[in-house]
């Protein structure tokens, strides 16, 4: 209860209109640094019990999980700099849990997953906007303790992609839900030069294809969204320089076109495909043509 109670408190605030009083401001970032600091020893806990089956620890665990979500994704950080580094450690606990609860799947798997995804960013809002990477992500995605969540992430999506037929159910919609916000909001992960030779921009064309020579339609339109969240994510890097610094920008222009446009032309014209695969992948064939 306390849990939700602290949630509901921080979507009430108006924190940048207190931003602007000097003795406020002071006040709200001791505060909210406590607030962070024990939401990330309780996920540290709940780390600890992802196997119990007691509805009170998974009751406890979603409402935590969700004050986490709250606190990466509402604080504005460019008002309140000095919570910027717990709100990353908050992130990187969150990354833990992930590689942690991999292992096992479960409940804990399922409530770590779906906060992942939302930290991401790229919610559309009301007025139609997409919302950014939170700074906390962006700022985590720099330091290497991120990158046993890319590794196991990518190992996820290379053993959904292994099977000849992708076996449908929540743990890999969940899977494939977080790797498509991944894709849309830092898609330069999958370039990053981490001496896996490229490996990201693998696990991505080949989860797309096999998403997309799928008879099943839930399957097609999934390799659809995929696509597009790459163009996306592509557009996104290159503004912030991100793919060009890692050597990786003519590998997108080069191999995202080739190895997944025909497959995408293939869906627009499909007997088997009904008219809202045909309409999304319309769409991405166009936002790839576009763009290049």
């Amino acid at each position: 209860m306390a849990t939700l109670c602290c949630e509901e408190l921080l979507r009430a605030l108006p924190l940048r209109l207190w931003s602007r009083s000097g003795y406020l401001t002071g006040r709200i970032e001791s505060s909210l640094e406590q607030v962070i600091a024990l939401t990330n020893m309780r996920l540290a806990l709940n780390n600890g019990m992802h196997t119990s089956a007691i509805d009170i620890v998974v009751e406890e665990s979603e409402a935590t999980y969700s004050l986490a979500q709250m606190i990466i994704s509402s604080i504005p950080y460019s008002k309140y700099s000095s919570l910027v580094n717990p709100a990353v450690n908050l992130m990187g606990q969150i990354g833990r849990n992930y590689t942690t609860f991999g292992l096992h799947g479960g409940l804990g798997l399922e409530n770590n997953v779906k906060i992942l995804t939302l930290c991401m960013g790229g919610i559309e809002t009301p007025n139609g906007s997409i919302t950014p990477l939170p700074i906390p992500t962006r700022e985590w995605f720099k330091i290497p303790a991120s990158r046993a969540f890319v590794s196991h992430m990518l190992s996820k999506i290379t053993e959904i992609s292994s099977h000849d037929i992708i076996q449908k159910g929540l743990q890999t919609t969940l899977q494939m839900d977080l790797f498509i916000r991944v894709v849309q909001c830092a898609a330069w992960l999958l370039f990053k030069d981490d001496g896996d030779g490229g490996c990201g921009m693998k696990v991505f064309v080949d989860l797309t294809r096999k998403l997309m020579q799928s008879d099943d339609e839930s399957l097609q339109l999934t390799g659809t969204k995929l696509v597009k969240a790459m163009v996306e994510g592509r557009e996104k890097a290159s503004r912030m320089r991100l793919v060009k610094q890692n050597n990786a920008e003519g590998k997108m222009k080069m191999l995202l076109p080739d190895a997944l446009y025909g497959h995408l032309y293939k869906l627009l014209g499909g007997s088997n495909s009904n008219s809202q695969v045909q309409c999304s992948a319309l769409s991405t064939y166009g936002s790839l043509h576009f763009v290049e």
